[in-house]
């Protein structure tokens, strides 16, 4: 259900998907969340939706049948609900945190909430992603992996990112559920600092890199425990039940209620 290796909850149609989550090869872990293999030709359905949540890290989409290939990029801030047409295969990049910025250069703080083609971006590093997009057809699904896990890494060979205290403190702001000003001060560095460096590279604010890291943990526990509502809305630094459930459904569309009931009946149902 969820891989704490890679700290990734999957989506829950994603297992009726027949979907196959990888680790990055080693040399961009530090960029790369995982990568999400999805054979169309396994599933019965024609098209299936699936919601999307926000957590600071952002996805390239690569949609691939026997005759074309096309990628898109999607930085969603909040609820989005994907459309899957099952005829395609899809590769997807997961990166986390300013992983996008360090590995394409791509600045995502105009790219919110709508699903666009890469192709169409501006970004740096440009490495035959035509000649990438005309290969992958040819490919079978495991042929089309291995191709963009070396694709990332020219991507890295490229860009030579630093991984500096900054970048390991962006990844703990989106997991960690201490407030933007508690994280700058354990980490020694200025508040000021942080929320540029968090308006720059993840296109968002440092009370909005907060919030999705409350939503994602209270979502985890929600999920993995059996602990009562209102102590996991104060375990994930909420003032009381009220808060906690304005703040969710703001967020996820569902209260905290309708969120568990509807995640463990999929697990129940063996669908997550």
């Amino acid at each position: 259900m969820i891989n704490n290796n890679l700290n990734f909850i999957p989506p829950a149609n994603f297992h009726l998907m027949g979907v196959t989550i990888l680790e990055p090869p080693a040399t961009v872990s530090r960029w790369v969340q995982c990568f999400c293999l999805i054979d169309g030709r396994k599933y019965s359905e024609s098209f299936i939706e699936e919601k999307l949540y926000p957590d600071a890290g952002t996805s390239l989409t690569f949609t691939v049948n026997e005759h074309n290939a096309h990628v898109s990029f999607l930085n969603n801030t909040q609820v989005f609900i994907k459309r899957w047409n099952m005829l395609n295969n899809y590769i997807i990049i997961r990166f986390k945190p300013g992983g996008a910025f360090a590995l394409l250069g791509l600045d995502v703080s105009e790219i919110r909430d709508i699903d666009v083609d890469f192709t169409d971006l501006n970004f740096t590093h440009k490495i035959h992603t035509s000649l990438l997009l005309d290969t992958l057809p040819k490919l079978n699904i495991i042929e089309q992996h291995r191709l963009l896990q070396n694709w990332l890494i020219n991507l890295f060979c490229k860009a030579s990112p630093r991984f500096d205290k900054l970048d390991a403190l962006l990844l703990q702001a989106s997991e960690n559920v201490l407030s933007p000003l508690k994280l700058a001060e354990y980490n020694g560095v200025g508040h000021r600092t942080l929320q540029r460096y968090v308006r720059k590279h993840l296109g968002t604010t440092t009370n909005k890199l907060h919030c999705f890291a409350q939503i994602r943990s209270a979502r985890q526990k929600l999920i993995l425990t059996s602990n009562v509502i209102a102590d996991i809305g104060l375990d994930c630094g909420y003032y009381d039940q009220s808060h906690f459930t304005n703040a969710f459904r703001e967020h996820t569309l569902e209260t905290p209620l309708q969120y568990r009931k509807r995640k463990l009946s999929q697990i129940s149902n063996n669908i997550f």
